[in-house]
């Protein structure tokens, strides 16, 4: 195999066990049959192989290795059992062929020791691009707090692919036929620097043990288990059309500009910004009563509602959703002072409370 995809691999799945794995075995990857598996004990990895055997491999080891060969090179390891185990060397030694020569011996481990991976189960449903791209986008968006696992993960539910970090939520629907039974489950972060379209191809399974799942594409396989949490009611904060009393049609461009001059004046620690719609106007307000900092402008948009109030947001967050869209306009529908903005299709931002609204 060319050292440029070998690399790959091995580096999504030292990513995955990390330096310090849970148990010291799961530092080495599997050959076996050949495929290639990486395991974190939640998470395999399962990529195709041109190495026969099966047999234990060292991961940092072999990562150094692949680091300073070239991106044209061959490499195929060879089983301990079939070139370097003797009555004198008893101890494993996987052989590493480049360019048809073995040039290193690096020592392995007992097969038996490593856990008995999960396998690929019955079918469950096509996982379309799309799909796979709405789960790699609400991963953007997801939380890093281990003390909120579930924030961590994406949900798959009957009708969406949601992820949130308790700030910002965004949701698709999509065309996952699995969820129409009732299987619910919620994707764990690992499986992000792994997943990746694959025209169409990809396919969602059940894992042999009922626990896992399985997405199946061309080369590499990802099976995993869901986070064994519960999912925040994400429904209820999602508002009604009839709840809307201001909806502002804003150039986006424009709108990101003012909330990065803005933030210059914003409160350090808050990063908060004050919108008010008015008569074709957004107004919009900052400032940090410690250093006496102010920042005021008014854009031009189209407003649509009459009852006056202003609502607050953490500018950070609000400037991500924006340097993500593509779109030359941005909608905004506002409910209350209290409640959620909800941003274009499929987003809401949760807002700053304050005490004086002007």
């Amino acid at each position: 195999m060319k050292v440029l995809e070998l690399k790959n691999q091995i580096n999504l799945i030292s990513a995955l066990v990390g330096r310090n794995p849970v148990i010291a075995v799961l530092g080495n990857f599997l050959i076996d049959k050949g495929s290639m598996y990486g395991n974190d004990l939640h998470v395999t990895l399962r990529f195709d192989s041109d190495s026969k055997g099966k047999f234990l491999c060292p991961i940092e080891p072999v990562k150094k290795l692949l680091a300073k060969l070239d991106k044209d090179d061959d490499v195929i390891f060879i089983a301990p059992d079939a070139a370097y185990k003797t009555k004198k060397t008893p101890i494993l030694s996987v052989g590493v062929k480049i360019n048809g020569t073995v040039k290193f011996k690096f020592e392995s481990e007992e097969v038996k020791d490593y856990p008995v991976l999960p396998t690929v189960g019955a079918r469950i449903s096509g996982l379309s691009d799309t799909d796979i791209n709405s789960i790699l986008r609400c991963f953007n968006f997801t939380s890093n707090d281990e003390l909120r696992p579930a924030l961590t993960g994406v949900l798959v539910d009957r009708d969406n692919i949601v992820g949130t970090d308790g700030h910002i939520m965004v949701w698709n629907d999509h065309s996952i036929e699995s969820v129409y039974d009732a299987q619910i489950f919620i994707l764990p972060p690992q499986i992000q620097k792994v997943l990746k379209p694959a025209d169409d191809k990809a396919v969602l399974h059940k894992a042999n043990d009922s626990i896992r799942y399985a997405i199946v594409s061309p080369g590499y396989d990802i099976i995993f288990r869901p986070i064994d949490e519960k999912f925040p009611g994400y429904t209820d904060v999602i508002p009604k059309p009839k709840d809307t009393k201001y909806s502002v049609s804003i150039n986006r461009a424009e709108f990101l500009k003012t909330l990065d001059l803005a933030e210059i004046a914003a409160n350090a620690t808050t990063h908060q910004v004050i919108i008010t719609p008015k008569k074709g106007k957004l107004n919009v307000f900052a400032e940090d009563l410690d250093y006496n900092n102010t920042f005021e402008d008014n854009l031009e948009a189209v407003i649509k509602g009459n009852k006056k109030f202003s609502i607050a947001f953490n500018i950070r967050f609000m400037a991500k959703l924006l340097k993500e869209s593509k779109d030359e306009t941005t909608f905004i529908k506002m409910m209350a002072p209290n409640k959620p903005i909800l941003i274009d299709e499929g987003i809401l931002l949760m807002p700053v409370m304050i005490s004086n609204y002007r």
